[in-house]
This record gives structure tokens, sequence and C-alpha cells, in this order.
């Protein structure tokens, strides 16, 4: 999903077999550079991610780059590789992750950090199924 759209708003859908190893932005939802899609980039009705169900995916489940406000919730993501729910650069700021699940997250091959390398074993020793690295987001 890239900017300068009207309105994004995914509600109760199902995405299995999405994405794709060793190509970046090959994700079953990915807003990319999509700059502030709440009422700062003056969006009336906020864009979100609601109640989705994404399974078996060869590449994340949600990833966000250098995109702002964005409201995740009751979203689901099982058996996929590298981080489920995936902030891309540490800018993003005011997303909200709520209510979400993600179970049996495995090493994926996009980036060091899916590879389950030290960057990620300092702090734990699997691959998790989020990676927040800025404190400006809401989880």
């Amino acid at each position: 999903i890239l900017g300068n759209f009207s309105s994004v708003h995914l509600s109760q859908v199902e995405l299995k077999h999405m994405g794709q190893q060793r190509e970046k932005g090959r994700y079953p939802v990915n807003f990319h550079r999509c700059g502030d899609v709440d009422q700062h980039g003056g969006y009336s009705d906020p864009a979100y991610l609601d109640s989705l169900s994404i399974h078996h995916c060869f590449s994340r489940c949600v990833s966000i780059h250098a995109t702002n406000g964005l409201l995740v919730r009751d979203t689901v993501g099982y058996v996929t590789l590298g981080h489920c729910f995936f902030l891309e650069d540490g800018i993003e700021q005011r997303n909200v992750f709520f209510h979400n699940l993600g179970l049996l997250t495995r090493p994926g091959t996009i980036l060091p950090t899916d590879r389950n390398d030290s960057m990620c074993t300092e702090i734990t020793d699997r691959v998790h199924k989020g990676y927040v690295p800025s404190p400006a987001n809401e989880c």
C-alpha cells in the first residue's frame, strides 16, 4: 500500500500463502512510506486493519515503513517467516497495535533480524512475533 490514498480500511479478511522470501517489500500487508494516515495527515477516518487472519505466509504479516498513525487491531498471524508485526525503520510513530496475536513465527531470510542472529538473540532466543524499534508506538 503506497501513500496518497483516500482511505484504507481492511476488515475481516483472510490472507493465506502470501509474501515472498528474499524480496523486500513483498509482505501480505505492507504500508510503504505512506506518511501520516490519521488526523495528522488530514484523514477524518484514519487507516486501519481490523480482524485480519494472516497465516501460512512466506514473509511477515504486517509491515509498516515510514507510516504513522495506523491502527492494527484484533489481527492474528500464524505460521509465518520473519517477524509477524514489523516496524521497519524505527522512525514510525503513533501506530497502535491492539489485541493482536502472533503464533509460530519462524526465522526468515530478508533481514538479519529475521534470521535469529545476535541482534535479536540478545533480547530473546527466538524470532519474536513483533519487531517495534521505536517507543513512539503503542503496543
